[in-house]
């Protein structure tokens, strides 16, 4: 295999390190050319133009790492070669665009995955597991909690919404194992926001109320403007079932069950996006986040949006991208 890293920003050069640790073949794009220092000392090719390096590379697949508002040119691009994409989310900051995205990649076979990171952390993955287990029942309702002073600069607006909660909704469908129907939501710059007077599409702070499919109920409550102990990023949850509960806090896990209370022992976790991509390109399978499954997550993002505009609940779009694993058996790459 070899891979093509388009962006060597921010983020970039991490991705860089770990296609490098997995030993594939990797060149890169990037349009400063004075990022080139950066990899040719490691004898890795590197572009300044995609075209260029997909005519001369030829790659089996692209990582696209550029800014959210470049994603959908290059991953159009990737498609028109037929390559298969791993992306950063989000896919497009336009619900749309990212819809459309998606149903191409679907259309015309071609894998598409999203780097939706925060379900394979280690502790995340042992609170799955013990839901699914049974350990406090059938949920009944989640509770979740993030506080960070995060700031940033981005070449975007700075959206708590866009950048993070969109990892803790995507936490929430995994725990659950349901669909968001309805949401009411509050997007706000706090007093305490370091850019008070606002930027169109920030937000510092989120309140929401989410109805779950199977009469699960969640709240949350974020912000990226507290200086007080700090949150993991993953947040803090409590879930309650119908038989127990369970309390994901600072990496520890409590369960509350006829009248015990137990810690629990965690484990490694879960391979990371990069290697559920090459796994699942070489063996002809769906990731649990390709693109058509992560656009379940964007659709409560978009509602939320709406819903806080326009001040009411909002119902969450149900998305049906029909065999969707069909892609992944035809862009099967060895």
């Amino acid at each position: 295999m070899k891979a093509l890293l388009v962006g060597m920003g921010a983020y970039g050069f991490g991705w860089y390190r770990r296609l490098r640790s997995k030993h594939i073949q990797l060149a890169v794009v990037d349009k400063d050319s004075s990022l080139s220092e950066k990899v040719t000392v490691d004898g890795i090719p590197f572009y300044t133009d995609f075209i260029e390096a997909v005519e001369k590379e030829k790659p089996s697949f692209i990582v696209n790492v550029t800014p959210p508002n470049i994603h959908g040119i290059i991953n159009h691009m990737a498609f028109d070669h037929g390559l298969p994409v791993l992306c950063e989310k989000p896919i497009s900051f336009d619900y749309e665009e990212a819809d459309e995205m998606t149903k191409r990649a679907v259309n015309e076979g071609i894998p598409f995955m999203i780097a939706e990171n925060y379900r394979r952390y280690a502790y995340p993955r042992r609170l799955k597991q013990l839901l699914e287990e049974g350990a406090i029942g059938r949920i009944s309702s989640m509770d979740v909690t993030f506080c960070r002073y995060h700031k940033v600069q981005r070449h975007y607006a700075v959206s708590l919404l866009d950048d993070i909660a969109i990892h803790h909704f995507d936490l929430m469908r995994y725990f659950s194992g349901t669909e968001a129907q309805q949401i009411f939501a509050k997007r706000y710059q706090p007093l305490n926001a370091w850019n008070e007077a606002g930027e169109e599409g920030s937000d510092h702070n989120l309140a929401a109320i989410i109805e779950m499919s199977g009469k699960v109920q969640v709240t949350y409550s974020g912000t990226i403007t507290s200086r007080y102990l700090p949150t993991v990023w993953h947040g803090n949850w409590r879930i309650d079932g119908t038989e127990g509960s369970l309390k994901l806090t600072e990496n520890t896990i409590i369960l509350v069950r006829d009248g015990q209370t137990t810690k629990i022992e965690t484990h490694e976790g879960h391979p990371d996006a990069l290697d559920d991509f090459l796994n699942s390109l070489r063996g002809g399978f769906e990731p649990e986040t390709s693109a058509a499954d992560y656009m379940r997550t964007q659709a409560l993002v978009h509602a939320a949006k709406i819903s806080s505009k326009e001040n009411r609940m909002v119902s969450v779009e149900p998305l049906d991208y029909g065999d969707s694993e069909r892609a992944w058996r035809r862009g099967r790459v060895e």
